[in-house]
C-alpha cells in the first residue's frame, strides 16, 4: 500500500527540530494496525458464536438421524420377537385315540421370528390319552430330568426315557429313574372331533414346574 508523505511545515516541529508525535507516517501505521487488531478481537467472539452454533445444529442432526437405528437395534430388548405355539394348537382327531391307549401326536404351530413367519414348524411332541368320560388328557412328551423325549412301552404300561433311564406310570408320576418330578400335564381342549392342546414348555431339573 503506497504511503502518503504529508508535507510538514516550520511551526510544526518542536523545538529540537523534530516532527512531533502523532504527525509521523509511522505513527499513522501503528495507529491502523492498532484499528485492525480492535476490529478483528471484537469479531472473535461471533465467530465462536457461530462456530458453537454449528456443532450444536450438526449434533441434534445426528441424533435425530440415530432415532430409528436405534430403536431397531433396541427392539429385541424392548420386545419378544420370537413366539410359538401360544394358545391352544390342533393336534389331531379324537377319532385317532382309543381308551386306554397313549397316542402320540406332533405339535405344529406357526413360528413368529420379528417380521417373519413359518408355518408348520415342528415345536415338540406330546402324549394323549383318551378317558372314559370322552375327555383327553395331555403330556408333554419332553423329559423333566434333561429334556429327552419320552417313549411309551406297551408291555410295561409305562413311559420310559430312552437317556437317563427315567420311568414314569401312565398317570405321569415317577416310578423310577432321576427325573425330579413327574411328566409335565398340558391343557386339553376338543373342539368339532378336533383335538387341541395347549402346548407349553417347562424349565428341566427343577422338582417344581415352572414355565420356561
Amino acid at each position: 500500500m503506497p504511503v502518503s508523505h504529508k508535507r510538514v511545515y516550520r511551526d510544526e516541529l518542536t523545538p529540537s527540530g523534530l516532527v512531533p508525535l502523532g504527525k509521523r507516517c509511522s505513527d499513522r501505521e501503528e495507529q491502523n494496525r492498532i484499528d485492525v487488531s480492535e476490529h478483528m478481537a471484537r469479531g472473535e467472539p461471533r465467530r465462536v458464536f457461530l462456530k458453537w452454533m454449528a456443532a450444536i445444529a450438526g449434533g441434534a442432526a445426528a441424533l435425530v438421524a440415530a432415532v430409528p437405528v436405534l430403536g431397531a437395534a433396541l427392539f429385541p430388548i424392548r420386545n419378544r420377537t420370537v413366539t410359538e405355539g401360544e394358545g391352544f394348537i390342533p393336534v389331531g382327531d379324537v377319532s385317532d385315540l382309543t381308551q386306554g391307549a397313549p397316542f402320540k401326536a406332533t405339535v405344529r404351530a406357526t413360528r413368529v421370528d420379528g417380521w417373519s413367519q413359518t408355518k408348520g414348524v415342528e415345536l415338540a411332541s406330546v402324549w394323549l390319552e383318551k378317558k372314559p368320560d370322552g375327555s383327553v388328557k395331555a403330556f408333554s412328551s419332553i423329559c423333566p430330568h434333561l429334556g429327552c423325549s419320552v417313549d411309551y412301552l406297551p408291555d410295561s404300561g409305562t413311559f420310559n426315557c430312552p437317556c437317563h433311564g427315567s420311568v414314569f406310570a401312565r398317570d405321569g408320576r415317577i416310578v423310577s429313574g432321576p427325573s425330579p418330578r413327574a411328566l409335565d400335564p398340558l391343557e386339553t381342549r376338543v373342539e368339532d372331533g378336533r383335538v387341541l392342546v395347549k402346548f407349553e414348555r417347562f424349565v428341566c431339573g427343577t422338582p417344581d414346574r415352572r414355565k420356561a
